[in-house]
């Protein structure tokens, strides 16, 4: 009698089973089919995933300090005198004349592991559900949250920083980084940049949806930052 042919589909999987079925078993299965369903049961359940490894988050809880009340201030005169060597033009185009008062707050200084964008960031902190949304949308969210600063209350943590206090920014060129609300409709929040270099400092600030990488060196500071589901 010659041998009888079989697919390489169904030998894989006489395969399987040699190598999968038991050493001690009682030999009543044989001749009975119920008693081999039952046998088999186990080896036929789907292989368990493994768990895809899900990245940490890229970014920590650096200090958290207390901010006193900041009193209104015109925007003409926010990072200008001796402190400062630089200051973007772009602060009189993009923001009202006049930066309201802000109420006493805590500020979290955030640091990372590896560079980053703003829009991820922004993410990062609002949460998943935003991947995906748009500048408006993302900058309308990010004011509700109260995380803003203004950027008084952005000299102000220069002022704390230049007195010793533990605030964590960066005084060694690198940027402490903030979102600030520009009072434009359509581009509701901007990323303002204050940095030490030598013993000036200087401001920039930047659009929320600019593709640029940021060096991890970096810092970000937020208001009343409640703990995203990142950290």
């Amino acid at each position: 009698m010659s041998a009888k042919p079989y697919c390489s589909k169904t030998a894989a999987v006489i395969g399987w089973v040699i190598q999968n079925f038991p050493a001690e078993v009682d030999d009543g299965w044989i001749g009975n089919a119920d008693a081999t369903k039952e046998l088999l049961a186990p080896m036929s359940k789907p292989p368990v995933k493994k768990k895809e490894k899900i990245e940490k988050s890229f970014f920590f809880i650096a200090a958290s300090m207390q901010l006193d009340a900041v009193p209104a201030k015109l925007q003409s005169e926010c990072f200008v005198g001796d402190r400062w060597s630089y200051r973007d033009r772009d602060f009189d185009n993009w923001f009202p004349k006049d930066q309201s008062a802000a109420g006493p707050c805590t500020v979290t200084t955030i640091y990372f592991k590896r560079t980053w964008k703003f829009m991820e960031f922004a993410i990062a902190v609002l949460g998943d559900e935003w991947k995906g949304k748009s500048v408006k949308k993302l900058g309308n969210e990010i004011i509700r949250r109260k995380i803003t600063l203004t950027n008084a209350q952005a000299e102000a943590m220069v002022e704390k920083t230049e007195a010793g206090e533990k605030s964590s920014m960066r005084i060694d060129g690198y940027g402490n980084f903030y979102f600030t609300e520009t009072g434009d409709e359509e581009n509701p929040v901007a990323v303002a940049n204050v940095r030490r270099v030598g013993r000036s400092w200087s401001a920039n600030v930047y659009a929320l949806g600019i593709d640029d990488d940021w060096d991890a060196d970096g810092r970000f500071l937020l208001r009343n930052l409640e703990t995203p589901s990142t950290l």
